[in-house]
């Protein structure tokens, strides 16, 4: 070999470690970044996976927060029901008084809120139970002046004080609805507690 085939050889085989060694460390650089882009996925794919378990959780608890919610709504309104049947079946009760008892709940109701002057408005089918004599006596103790109309109510018990400036609405259903009003908590916590 000669020198220029020396220098030539040389020169080729430095390339050649010079390749090898650009090779290896590309090869190692490659390495390194897939390990690194792998590790980063595995974080990422961590993150996700507890993002995706909050969210599954709050939409869970959301869930049932509503199912609670729903499940009050209609027990409140089962309750509700349950009230409402038993005023209406005391309603019920006060208008099957016997006459006597009621003659003296309706007697009662204009002693106690009459004025001078008032239209005495009975229900339609308590007529009878009390009389325009009955009134009138009423009337007499109060020392005022009373009438009993001669057109009945569309309710179904009772009474309404027709009066020169404003009417007493005294129907068996108001009086309740003021008592229910009045008494309802006291009423549930008796019933449902």
């Amino acid at each position: 070999m000669t020198g220029k085939e020396a220098i030539m050889k040389k020169l080729l085989d430095d390339a050649e470690a010079y390749r090898e060694q650009a090779l290896l460390a590309a090869r190692e650089k490659s390495r390194e970044a897939t390990e690194a882009a792998q590790k980063e996925c595995e974080i990422a794919r961590a993150e996700q996976q507890e993002a995706n378990q909050q969210e599954y959780a709050a939409v869970v608890a959301r869930k049932q927060t509503i199912a609670a919610l729903e499940v009050k709504k209609r027990q409140l309104a089962v309750k509700q029901q349950i009230i409402s049947q038993a005023f209406d079946a005391a309603c019920a009760r006060i208008v099957q008084l016997p006459d006597a008892q009621y003659k003296v709940f309706l007697g009662m109701l204009i002693e106690k809120y009459a004025e001078d002057g008032d239209c005495v408005v009975l229900a339609k089918a308590d007529a009878g139970r009390i009389s325009a004599a009955d009134i009138a006596e009423i009337a007499r103790k109060k020392n005022i002046t009373l009438t009993l109309s001669d057109a009945s109510g569309a309710f179904s018990g009772g009474l309404l004080l027709e009066g020169r400036a404003y009417d007493k609405n005294l129907t068996v259903e108001a009086i309740l609805r003021d008592c229910r009003k009045v008494h309802e908590a006291e009423i549930v916590s008796l019933l449902f507690e």
